[in-house]
């Protein structure tokens, strides 16, 4: 697998919100796409993804400043796991 033992890290915006997603099983079947099957594909060894629901043009001040603070928390947290999974090997 040319890939073999990566981490799939997948951040996704829908300018729909995720109970509606959920109705219409949109969300479920980009989960599956994205982080089963690409993963399955290239051999990674995990998948990790975050949904922004209800990203829009225009869009309130207040919560593309949430957006954002979730995707930077996502980054940060992704970042020290990576670490933490580099400095655990043998």
């Amino acid at each position: 697998s040319p890939l073999n033992d990566v981490h799939l890290v997948d951040i996704s915006t829908s300018a729909s919100s995720d109970p509606w997603l959920a109705e219409k099983g949109i969300k479920g079947s980009l989960h599956a796409i994205f982080d089963r099957y690409i993963a399955e594909v290239f051999g990674a060894a995990s998948s990790e993804r975050l949904h922004l629901d209800n990203v829009t043009n225009p869009m309130d001040r207040a919560r593309g400043v949430f957006k954002l603070a979730q995707v930077r928390e996502f980054a940060r947290r992704t970042c020290a796991d990576a670490h933490a999974r580099r400095w655990a090997r043998p």
